[in-house]
């Protein structure tokens, strides 16, 4: 008996060896990626992330065990590191039963905090997985920290097309986004690059932004055609131009070809205008091309079309959105022009079939909005949406208020609340359809999404929403603080600020700084701090402004150019 119950042990143990080594044996395969909610940050400024782990499982054989899905209760290490693997901070976060894992942001507010670095440089975050076998993987994203507030950066070329070996004058801005406005930030240092279309590098260059905000380089363009990318900050920000063998113009317009058209209703005729801006008397170019749908499916081939002196290199190619193959929604033309002897461009264009439209606008009267869209956290904010024919202006009436998505949405896309739209016939001329929302709880920059599905077609539309915890105006005013909003150019100008929130009316503030004085043409003017009033010197050649606390005043000297300024403080 002793040696039958020696024999079940071993047996057991056996089994036991043979199930820890089927398992060891197994194959795992995940996948991690996540997003950020923006690529620039100021030093210590908060990273809000959102990723995703799925995992799927196979034997060695190659069988399926499990297959990709999300994965519950797993630690993802989050880095940040400098170029060269220095690590700078290190975070543990743990996935939900979505696979999602994610940092403090105002959905999820007591998820792990993740910070900006506190020095300026370009950085690698890197999110990393470690699978039952020790397999890693990871995902990694590229992020510019900078020492100045900014919320990101821009960059764009004069123009869209260029000749080969052309000089490409490139503008690139540091951008502050203050409850809605847009500001530049001076000071703010940056290399890029210029690259081909598969993002190899063709030339490098560094700028530092002047008081305006903005800085200007140049670079050449390839001799060989096709599109190039800009980038800034490793991609922080980007854009494109083309090189191209000759210019040209692709345009929806009306049947006629005599006016910029691209929205049409179902039936209706439209055309697809094609000129060369820069031919000679013996070029000769023709066309061709497609209508695509927004899936990328091809629902009309455009014919070729030659374009010569008899036409003056202007023609047009003239279909009929029917029903029968224009459903509505949107679509892209693409056109390739071809110059006889030499190289050969396609561009694009897009246009819509729809019947109706809807706008979004705040109710004109207790809103809950101070001004514009900003808004008070925690206010209930009321909003209106007017569906409207395009035929007759008229609104639509009876929609379902099913039909309608309305959500707000913070800068990871996660949903933070959700209504619907009831119809009201006394609001407006014809009526409306009105919703309201409570304003999110933290201080930020929101999107209210409203989608309308009607008649077979569902149209969605954003605004901004601006959330703040208080709220600044300032009205130009002489030295005692009356209103005043003439100036000679011999006199200077008074900013009165006011301040208040959402539970007191008015309170002081102890500091306040001239951020932009700009001409209406779009000038921007350099202006000098004085400690004081009575330092701020019109004569002089310098531009100057002083802060008085106690009188909760800007003082400054004027341009000497008549006209309308914006100030911003």
């Amino acid at each position: 008996m002793e040696n039958i119950k020696k024999i079940f042990l071993i047996s057991l143990f056996t089994l036991f060896i043979i199930f820890l080594h089927l398992a060891s044996a197994n194959t795992y395969v995940a996948d991690i990626y996540f997003t950020l909610s923006n690529t620039v940050y100021t030093t210590n400024e908060k990273i809000e992330q959102l990723g995703y782990l799925s995992l799927a499982n196979y034997t060695d054989s190659g069988t399926l065990v499990s297959s990709l899905s999300p994965l519950q209760n797993a630690n993802i290490n989050v880095t940040i590191k400098l170029f060269n693997s220095t690590l700078i901070s290190n975070y543990t976060l743990i996935t939900d039963s979505n696979g999602s894992f994610y940092s403090n942001n105002s959905y999820y507010k007591n998820a792990t905090q993740i910070t900006a670095p506190s020095t300026a440089g370009e950085y690698i975050i890197r999110a990393q997985y470690k699978d039952p076998n020790n397999t890693i993987w990871f995902s990694e994203s590229q992020i510019t920290v900078v020492n100045q507030s900014i919320d990101k950066l821009q960059i764009s070329p004069e123009k869209a097309d260029y000749n080969p070996s052309e000089s490409v004058k490139v503008k690139i801005e540091a951008v502050k986004l203050i409850g809605g406005n847009i500001l530049h930030v001076s000071n703010v240092s940056m290399n890029g690059s210029l690259r081909n279309s598969t993002k190899g590098s063709l030339e490098t260059f560094n700028c530092t932004t002047g008081s305006n905000g903005k800085c200007f380089i140049t670079v050449t363009a390839p001799s060989t055609y096709g599109d190039y990318i800009l980038e800034v900050g490793n991609f922080s920000a980007f854009s494109s131009f083309s090189v191209i063998p000759f210019s040209h113009n692709v345009y929806m317009k009306d049947e006629l070809g005599k006016s910029l058209k691209n929205i049409y209703a179902q039936g209706e005729k439209a055309a697809v205008e094609v000129s060369i801006n820069n031919a000679s008397a013996s070029d000769i170019y023709t066309f061709t091309g497609n209508i695509a749908d927004s899936s990328g499916n091809v629902i009309k081939s455009i014919t070729s079309t030659e374009l010569n002196s008899n036409n003056s290199y202007k023609s047009t190619f003239v279909f009929t959105a029917d029903a029968l193959t224009f459903n509505y929604g949107a679509y892209r033309v693409s056109v390739t022009i071809s110059k006889t002897g030499d190289g050969s461009v396609t561009s694009s264009t897009s246009f819509e079939v729809k019947d109706w439209s809807f706008t979004i606008d705040k109710r004109p009267v207790s809103s809950g909005f101070e001004n514009e869209y900003t808004i008070f956290r925690n206010r209930t904010m009321y909003l209106q949406v007017y569906p409207t024919y395009r035929a007759n202006g008229s609104i639509i009436q009876e929609i379902n208020t099913s039909s309608f998505v309305i959500t707000v949405k913070n800068s990871l896309n996660n949903i933070l609340s959700s209504t619907n739209a009831i119809y009201n016939s006394s609001c407006g001329k014809g009526g409306c359809y009105e919703f309201s929302l409570q304003s999110p709880s933290e201080i930020g920059q929101y999107t209210l999404s409203v989608a309308l599905s009607n008649s077979g077609l569902t149209q969605t539309k954003t605004r901004a929403i601006n959330v703040v915890g208080s709220i600044m105006s300032a009205l130009t005013t002489n030295n005692d603080g009356n209103l005043k909003e003439l100036f000679g150019t011999n006199e200077f100008v008074y900013l009165s600020l006011t301040n208040y929130n959402s539970s007191i009316l008015s309170f002081n503030v102890s500091d306040a700084e001239l951020f932009s004085v700009t001409y209406m043409n779009g000038t921007e003017f350099s202006y000098t701090n004085v400690s004081n009033f009575t330092q701020v010197n019109a004569t002089n050649s310098v531009y100057e402004w002083a802060w008085n606390s106690t009188n909760q005043r800007l003082k400054l000297d004027v341009p000497k150019y008549g006209g309308v300024y914006n100030v911003h403080v």
